[in-house]
């Protein structure tokens, strides 16, 4: 960090800057590194007003389509990522693209993109708000197709960040926990199953919400019936009232709620009739670690057996109505035959909806299709929205009957949503706002006579699922474990499941990952979780970050090495070796684990993992350990 003087600036920013002129090359199969990156170090909250990008670079020179393209930016597949990356190694926010090299040049060309929160567009200054004190800004070279190369020759960032005027820091935070009164809440049956429903009240103005407390049991055929509301928690700090009267009719008192869930609650609420609803925030006593416990483990089932799950996206915008046009249109798109002058259009209505398409051949049509149509795919901020980064929501939607999907006042269809995301995803590489693969492989999109559907995939091992978790997001760092064991072919029955395993808020996080860990080798007989290792953050063999930027530092040691933990990076499970449950590598010579030793310091030291093994060399000292070439 320097200071340094400009026109622009207000004389209270502070000035970030890093600088790199090191020739690289960059190809579709080099691992993504950042060829440039500064981290945001303060003492105090800041909020960035504006970054300033240069880079020098070009492609490789030519193209099959530079008589069409040459000298224009349009075709080209080098370009530059600007990336926001969390001291955790996360993502904060979804990448953007900086710049774009000209297609079919082999002379550098000097770019400067500037970012700046009083010009630029809404996306822009949503991109810049994100940044917080102790997060890294990256600048990432990329390429994609065969014979694609970005040659660059230098890059800069200066970023300019001021004194947040927020001061959350400032404050005591009160979790909404801590804030809530949950003495009116009776405790609820377990052997029964019993849940807490609230029924919201009807309002046809704009008074406040007022709900009430029910109960009924999951075991009961006559049980009532109601909807569960999947949404995100949102900022916690951000507390709204609402009115909660107990069963007895006493007198109502104020419960807390963030902001997202009043918006929500507001939405869904009728102006003629009551509506039941399961929230768990309002439904689960959330102060009660044994109850809760039991209620994560009915959280399938309470899922399943509402009428509909609806799904709360947020507050919407302008932007946000245009996207959801779009799924729906794309999603009508799906549901017309073929035809046209040359057969290679989508007209009307099917009368026989075997005579549809193959689903990509209306990817192709879709992507390009004409203007009236009004089907842009950049359209594609709904998927930027938190909802679909949350762990527990994926178990929602996936034990749901019927799901129906609430961004502001419009509501889309779940199947239409998760069709549209395959088809932004067959757009092209510049389309940064998908939703994880874990989403694709948890959900199959139908089409019959009834249009389009949507079924749960089968499931997977336990460990895949893991793993392809570890993009999402979590406020409890246990529920990356808890929220994903329905998914596992071994675990989906967590009734069933030992219990080191099963669902459990009393014990730590380590301890959480400990036990699972040793759990998966005994069940398994085998030792190949333990090179899930290498897809987590911060282990010192899985060599990330950049010689030419800084990286984050990770206390790994805070936790044993050999176990799974919940901060990682999915991609990375394809580059390791010894993981894939068909791999056929056998460097323990086929032998048996011995059981007994491995349970035999459990309960005793349980951040040890007691093997036998064989004793082959004696590691006699370090040398010099050499950079990459």
């Amino acid at each position: 960090m320097a200071a340094e003087s400009d026109s622009f600036a207000d004389p209270s920013w502070t000035y970030f800057s890093a600088e790199n002129d090191s020739f690289i090359r960059t190809s579709q199969h080099c691992p993504e590194q950042p060829y440039i990156s500064v981290t945001i170090i303060s003492s105090q909250n800041l909020s960035v007003r504006r970054i300033d990008f240069t880079t020098i670079s070009h492609d490789q020179g030519f193209s099959d389509k530079a008589d069409q393209n040459g000298d224009t930016y349009a075709g080209s597949h080098t370009w530059f990522d600007a990336r926001i990356i969390t001291h955790s190694g996360h993502d904060r926010v979804p990448r953007r693209c900086i710049q774009t090299n000209v297609c079919a040049s082999f002379e550098f060309k000097t770019h400067i993109n500037r970012w700046d929160w009083r010009k630029g567009d809404a996306e822009v200054r949503e991109w810049l708000a994100a940044i917080q004190t102790g997060d890294t800004v990256q600048v990432i070279p990329m390429a994609h197709y065969p014979a694609w190369n970005n040659f660059v020759r230098g890059a800069k960032i200066q970023l300019w960040a001021a004194p947040s005027t927020v001061g959350k820091a400032l404050r005591p935070v009160i979790s909404l926990v801590e804030q809530n009164d949950y003495s009116a809440y009776r405790p609820l049956r377990h052997d029964l199953r019993e849940i807490r429903l609230v029924e919201v009240q009807p309002d046809k103005n704009v008074g406040p919400i007022r709900i009430m407390l029910r109960y009924t049991s999951l075991s009961d055929d006559d049980r009532l019936r109601y909807d569960a509301l999947s949404y995100c928690w949102g900022d916690v700090e951000d507390l709204q009232e609402v009115l909660l009267t107990a069963p007895d009719h006493s007198q109502p008192k104020a419960m807390f709620v963030n902001r997202n869930l009043l918006s929500a609650l507001q939405q869904l609420r009728s102006q003629t009739a009551p509506r039941t609803l399961w929230i768990d925030l309002l439904c689960i006593n959330q102060t009660d670690m044994k109850e809760r416990t039991f209620q994560v483990a009915l959280m399938g089932k309470i899922f399943a057996s509402a009428e509909t799950v609806c799904v709360w996206l947020g507050e919407s915008d302008p932007d946000g109505h245009r996207d959801c046009q779009i799924i729906r249109s794309i999603s009508d798109r799906y549901d017309q035959t073929l035809g046209g002058l040359g057969g290679e259009g989508l007209v009307g209505d099917p009368k026989d909806w075997t005579a549809l398409p193959k689903p990509h051949l209306t990817h192709d049509i879709i992507r390009n299709s004409p203007d009236d149509w009004g089907i842009d795919l950049q359209n594609d901020r709904v998927f930027q929205k938190p909802w679909f980064q949350r762990v527990w929501v994926l178990q929602e939607v996936w034990n749901a009957v019927r799901v129906q999907v609430f961004y502001g006042s419009d509501e889309v269809q779940w199947q239409a949503v998760l069709q549209a995301n395959h088809c932004f995803k067959k757009h092209g590489i510049m389309n940064r706002n998908v939703l994880s693969w874990l989403w694709n492989a948890l959900f199959t999109i139908t089409r019959d006579e009834t249009g389009l559907g949507c079924d749960r995939a089968p499931r997977s091992d336990i460990l895949t699922v893991l793993i392809a978790g570890h993009n999402m997001k979590a406020t409890d760092p246990r529920d990356k474990i808890f929220a994903m064991l329905v998914f596992g072919n071994e675990t989906y029955q967590t009734g069933a499941l030992p219990e080191e395993v099963r669902p459990n808020y009393e014990k730590s996080v380590t301890l959480v990952y400990a036990d699972f860990t040793r759990w998966w080798i005994l069940h398994h007989s085998s030792l190949r979780i333990l090179s899930a290792v290498h897809t987590l953050t911060g282990r010192s063999w899985v060599n990330t970050s950049s010689p030419h930027g800084s990286h984050n530092s990770f206390d790994l040691s805070q936790r044993p090495s050999w176990m799974l933990w919940h901060e990682g990076f999915s991609e990375w499970m394809h580059g390791t070796l010894a993981l894939h449950d068909q791999c056929g590598y056998h460097a323990s010579g086929c032998r048996v684990i011995d059981h007994d030793l491995l349970r035999s310091l459990a309960l005793t030291q349980p951040n040890n993992l007691a093997l036998r093994g064989v004793r082959d060399q004696k590691v006699g000292g370090g040398g010099h350990q050499y950079g990459r070439p």
